[in-house]
This record gives C-alpha cells, sequence and structure tokens, in this order.
C-alpha cells in the first residue's frame, strides 16, 4: 500500500499534533510492510504532494493528512493552499483513487464531498471546527481516533467497520479522560464536540465508499 502522511507544524496547534502523530507512527511496526511517504514541515506542500505522486508507482492508497482547514480548502506549511474545492473537475491529481483522511477544520463540509466528486476513493474528516485539549499532556489522546482510522484503512477494514472500532476506541478513551484529574471540562467537551463532527462514508455517500 502507498502511504502518505502530511502534517504542517508551524503553530502551536499544528506542532502539538504533529509531535502526538508521531508517536503513533513510532508504535506502528506494520507500518513497515508499506511504502510510506513522509511529508512534514516544510514539506507539507501542494507542490511536495505533485511531486512524490509523480515518483509514485501507482495511486496513493491512503493520504491521511493533518493541517488547518475550512469548508473547501485544506492547507499545509504556513497555511498554503493545497486542496481545494473549486474550479473545473480536479481529476488526475495526487487525491485519484485515494482515500483522504483530513485531520482538520470543517473539510467534510464542501471539500470532502467534492473530491470524491472527482476521483478521490473516500473521504474521512470533520464537519465542524477540530478541537483540541487546552491541557497539552492530553494531545494523544485527543489524536487517538486518527490512529484508528488510519490503521483500519491500512489493515483492509471497509468503512463499517473503521466506524466499529472509531466507536469502540471513542468510548474506551472518553473514559480515560474522565478519570484523568488533569481533563478540564472543555477538554472533555472538545472531545466530544470531535468525535460528534467526524464523517465518513458511513455517514453520506457523497463521501465515497472503502
Amino acid at each position: 500500500m502507498n502511504i502518505v502522511f502530511f502534517e504542517a507544524n508551524h503553530d502551536s496547534a499544528t506542532s502539538r499534533c504533529h509531535v502526538a502523530r508521531q508517536k503513533i507512527r513510532a508504535n506502528w511496526p506494520s507500518l513497515n510492510q508499506h511504502r510510506v511517504f513522509g511529508l512534514y514541515g516544510v514539506d507539507a506542500t501542494k507542490a511536495a504532494l505533485s511531486d512524490q505522486w509523480s515518483k509514485c508507482p501507482g495511486l496513493f492508497n491512503l493520504i491521511t493528512a493533518m493541517a488547518h482547514g475550512s469548508p473547501d480548502t485544506f492547507c499545509g506549511q504556513h497555511d498554503h493552499s493545497v486542496l481545494t474545492a473549486a474550479g473545473a473537475n480536479a481529476t488526475n491529481t495526487p487525491t485519484t483513487g485515494s482515500v483522504v483522511h483530513l485531520y482538520s477544520c470543517d473539510c467534510a463540509t464542501t471539500l470532502g464531498p467534492y473530491l470524491v466528486k472527482n476521483g478521490s476513493k473516500a473521504f474521512v474528516g470533520y464537519a465542524d471546527p477540530v478541537i483540541l485539549p487546552n491541557t497539552h499532556s492530553l494531545m494523544d489522546d485527543f489524536v487517538e481516533i486518527t490512529k484508528i482510522i488510519d490503521r483500519s484503512i491500512v489493515d483492509g477494514d471497509n468503512a463499517t467497520q473503521t466506524k466499529a472500532k472509531v466507536d469502540r476506541a471513542y468510548q474506551a478513551t472518553l473514559a480515560a479522560l474522565i478519570n484523568n484529574p488533569q481533563t478540564t471540562v472543555d477538554d472533555r467537551a472538545g472531545f466530544e464536540a470531535n468525535y460528534a463532527a467526524l464523517r465518513g462514508p458511513w455517514s453520506s455517500s457523497s463521501l465515497g465508499s472503502y
């Protein structure tokens, strides 16, 4: 499988998420069985994504990315646009045939359906702003769901199976947060809001299938 990890780290929010997501990859031994393209920091750009795509033997099977977003745009390093729901049909691009998983604000509303309509296999993302914990030590818990999604897709699960794993992970992580004295009321509310905002093929046919 050809897998792209794409992550900005130019500000406090993206830097904190990037560090937490790096821990996930460090503890994912079976990832070595796949062809992995890592585009981080200064390499988290539209040009770098296109360059890696041109060198890839086949399609990107999974693009899992983290940076800032809006309903119709996903940005990279320094908030430069990478994916946009605008203009003519964007077929034959790095997202063609890919499952695109974005840990970013709002992109499931307009960008996700646009990408699927124009060639992506499926989209997983958020229909509202992604909320990060006020308590920095809880960041690993907040990105846990992104780990479950990525590993499920790489393991060959279908979307229904992914959602079942997400639901179980959410319940387990929420219980851990509730029992953690460092968790604030806002932290818990943010974690619950992120879960409520998560969208994928299980939500709508406009987000494709896998």
